[in-house]
């Protein structure tokens, strides 16, 4: 990204905006085609106004661009399901593409691959036929994109040239973070000093990766043994996931960036810690519990009066990308920052759920009313 916007601040800014609103409309094009155009709007408009996203989006990031190939990738899963044989391969490779894009700012291109090809497998409709074409379509897609993603290490050797560890040592280091008790799964100084005196030491390039990949195996399984014999597993990932659903990374971003121009306006950070924190998390949760309930509600409505296929699979992908997503998340290093890419599972979700709630409302409210002895508005 920096090397795309020259890395001058202000391009940056301005490029992770138009990304928010371009993320933003392509979230209302896909519920418009899943559900309806009123679904569309209420998700694209929540996805825009989260405030930590609303507030992140205009600093340093380079996340929005992951989150633009992971709709892309979305619309090109639609496309690839609904277009005729014509149109067929280029949806494919769009997804292929899009996919690739999406593992190489953060490795959850695997993860989404995972819920896309269980989702093609278990999808409403289709007969054995059907069951043998659904097959090979996930085999179409998880091989290009499992085959680059096993290479691109040595593709980035070949594009840098320089000596670069293999996708192992990513694994082990990505793990060995993930389950270090001392920063409860969050970024580790002393393991990167660690890794940064191994990789100034005298051995050859070879013997170094080896070096690392053992120290950080190492440090993984006895990390991991530790919670799992005192029995603190559950309270270990509860303790990711509460570090992970803080809403407050934002704006605690925005303050640290913008430091010397909030000293110049004498701006005190710690005064607006409180009502920032109280604001942030009450959205959060205002946010979950609405995803919550008008999913359920748009579920029903969906299963049980309309009998569409095309939206009973739209809850079951929302569902399986966002599950997915915030499990994956708990195995592997945790940051504030990476519960972006949740958000567009959760506007999908919240939507679709919204929109059908207010359809479940207009259908039931004489009812409602008149049970309750309310007269009609």
């Amino acid at each position: 990204m920096y090397w795309l916007t020259f890395s001058h601040y202000q391009v940056i800014q301005l490029v992770n905006i138009v990304l928010v609103a371009i993320c933003s409309w392509l979230i209302f094009v896909l519920l418009r085609r899943i559900v309806s155009r009123t679904a569309g709007l209420i998700g694209g408009l929540i996805f825009f106004f989260i405030p930590s996203n609303y507030v992140y989006s205009c600093l340093m990031g380079a996340e929005y661009f992951q989150l633009t190939a992971f709709l892309l990738a979305l619309l090109g899963l639609y496309r690839l399901i609904t277009s005729d044989h014509g149109r067929f391969w280029r949806a494919a490779l769009g997804l292929i593409v899009c996919l690739l894009l999406v593992n190489f700012y953060r490795p959850n291109g695997v993860v989404i691959l995972m819920a896309i090809g269980l989702w093609l497998v278990f999808r409403i409709g289709g007969n054995q036929a059907g069951w043998r074409k659904r097959l090979l379509m996930v085999a179409l897609i998880a091989g290009p994109v499992l085959l680059v993603d096993q290479q691109s290490t040595n593709l980035d050797k070949l594009a840098y040239g320089i000596p670069i560890a293999d996708r192992s040592v990513e694994t082990a280091y990505t793990l060995a973070t993930g389950w270090n008790r001392n920063s409860s799964g969050m970024y580790n100084y002393d393991l990167v000093n660690r890794i940064e005196e191994i990789n100034r030491s005298d051995r050859p390039v070879a013997q170094k990766f080896t070096t690392m990949q053992d120290y950080l195996t190492d440090n993984f399984h006895k990390n991991f043994s530790t919670t799992l014999h005192r029995g603190e597993l559950l309270t270990f990932l509860h303790t990711k996931l509460k570090i992970l659903v803080n809403g407050n990374f934002g704006f605690n971003f925005f303050f640290v960036e913008n430091q010397a121009q909030l000293n110049r306006y004498h701006v005190n950070r710690d005064q607006w810690r409180s009502p920032v924190t109280a604001f942030t998390t009450a959205f959060q949760l205002v946010l979950f519990t609405v995803l919550l309930g008008t999913s359920l509600v748009g579920l029903l409505m969906a299963w049980s009066r309309y009998r569409d296929n095309r939206v009973q699979n739209g809850f079951l992908l929302m569902n399986l990308l966002l599950d997915g997503l915030v499990l994956s998340s708990l195995l592997v290093e945790v940051q504030p920052r990476y519960q972006i890419i949740w958000y567009v599972p959760m506007a999908l979700l919240a939507g679709a759920g919204i929109a059908y709630a207010c359809a479940a409302w207009s259908l039931y409210r004489p009812h409602v009313l008149k049970w309750a002895g309310l007269p009609e508005f």
